[in-house]
């Protein structure tokens, strides 16, 4: 999953949903000065990442990018599935995506001068463009696909275009929506009983 829909399966505290943000743009050494909650929220995404990488329907998804990107299809089908989820956030919230990242964000704010500068960086700049909410338009998913080619590029020789892809994700579009409506409430249950502590149970959490 990519960050919206890891920002929307946090949980309600600042530090899981900001551990949820940083679980990907931090290694190592760059996680030893951060608070145990935001580490919980790590673990967290991590936990997210392992149900979603091996569930059927997502697999199933995969197998429907074409070959020539099938090597990225994991990356193709997370930002997509942000896409749906922005435009289907109806489906799964009262609160408008525009509330809900702004309400994110402030939340997020005051811990960022804890976070390393580089990854900090990253997220200052997710706040400026509202970068969550930007998944509802084509225009924001092939952004996102532009700057992980970049990304991609530049750690090894050749050229990725993964923003190339988009037309054909556009096209999957009734079958990858029907495959994230049959797994995202799946996924949202894992991710609800993941954080629960011991005697509690997932209606005591807020949303």
């Amino acid at each position: 999953m990519n960050w919206l829909a890891h920002a929307w399966l946090a949980g309600p505290d600042p530090e899981s949903r900001l551990g949820n943000l940083l679980a990907d743009l931090t290694k190592g050494e760059d996680r030893a000065g951060l608070a145990p909650g935001v580490l919980r929220g790590i673990a967290h995404h991590q936990s997210i990442d392992a149900f979603t990488d091996k569930h059927p329907v997502v697999l199933q998804s995969r197998r429907r990018i074409d070959a020539d990107y099938r090597r990225y299809s994991g990356i193709l089908v997370d930002i997509f599935y942000d896409h749906i989820l922005a435009n289907e956030w109806e489906r799964y919230s009262d609160m408008p995506l525009t509330a809900f990242t702004a309400q994110l964000y402030d939340d997020i704010a005051p811990l960022l001068p804890s976070v390393p500068s580089v990854q900090r960086h990253h997220l200052e700049r997710l706040i400026e463009w509202d970068i969550l909410a930007a998944y509802r338009d084509l225009d924001g998913v092939e952004h996102a696909l532009r700057q992980i080619s970049q990304r991609l590029n530049a750690r090894r020789p050749g050229v990725v275009v993964l923003e190339a892809s988009l037309p054909q994700l556009v096209d999957h579009y009734a079958d990858l929506s029907a495959d994230f409506a049959e797994f995202f409430p799946q996924l949202d249950e894992h991710a609800q009983s993941s954080l629960l502590l011991p005697g509690q149970t997932a209606r005591h959490l807020p949303r």
